[in-house]
């Protein structure tokens, strides 16, 4: 295998668009031509796998509008989950977290909706009902999380002490009003391409996934909170 500079270069420029969340074929210009290439040029498909590797990462999955890929935990583009918006305070922290879970379980309840090519449609409401419920339901179990995975009885205990939005007097003021959390995770959702906005009804601004949602949600399928959330959406459902 011969690799020229400009070959390095457009193994580059592809992985660039492929770690831009919002970078698309039709709105970037060569992209298409390098995801085409990336499919049917095996030199230049392994000069990319190659790369993306060195920098810890790798392709999750390769649709005709963009080339996903994914951090390994060691790699610098890795996302934890522990620093979106490190700024907050604990507990909305824990919140957030059970709200990425919930948003996932919402839109995937089961392995054939990973696998479907339909995309799901979202309310902050909706998914603040779904999550409610369930959070209710673990209330009434007895404590069954492992060792290892702690965090998910806090979060549910959390969640059910706040309202579903901000409330007038003085107390309720300073609670973190869950769909407004949801509806604030959604619009990040919307800036890492996970989801874009539609045109709501009444004011209510609505979601739809995105196949890079999707992606993510395949990674994300053997954590603990994420099975039991998604066992309570498909008892739901």
């Amino acid at each position: 295998m011969t690799v020229s500079r400009q070959d390095v270069a457009d193994a580059a420029r592809l992985l660039g668009f492929a770690c831009r969340p919002r970078a698309y074929v039709g709105r970037e210009g060569g992209y298409a031509e390098l995801l085409n290439r990336y499919r049917t040029d095996e030199e230049f498909h392994d000069l990319f796998d190659a790369l993306a590797s060195g920098l810890e990462l790798r392709v999750l999955d390769v649709t005709d509008r963009a080339l996903l890929v994914g951090a390994a935990l060691d790699s610098p583009f890795a996302f934890r989950l522990g620093e979106y918006r490190k700024g907050d305070e604990l507990d909305r922290r824990v919140l957030r977290g059970l709200i990425v879970l919930g948003i996932a379980a919402y839109c995937f309840p089961t392995q054939r909706s990973l696998e479907d090519t339909g995309l799901p449609s979202l309310t902050a409401r909706e998914v603040d009902d779904f999550l409610r419920a369930a959070c209710d339901e673990l209330r009434k179990r007895p404590q069954q999380t492992p060792d290892d995975e702690p965090g998910l009885d806090l979060a549910w205990q959390l969640y059910l002490r706040q309202p579903e939005v901000k409330g007038t007097d003085r107390r309720r003021r300073s609670q973190s009003a869950t769909v407004d959390l949801i509806e604030q995770t959604l619009l990040d959702f919307v800036d890492w391409g996970l989801v874009a906005e539609e045109t709501g009804v009444a004011g209510v601004r609505r979601f739809r996934g995105l196949p890079r949602l999707r992606v993510q949600v395949r990674e994300m399928a053997s954590q603990y909170a994420f099975s039991v959330l998604r066992e309570l959406r498909q008892g739901a459902t």
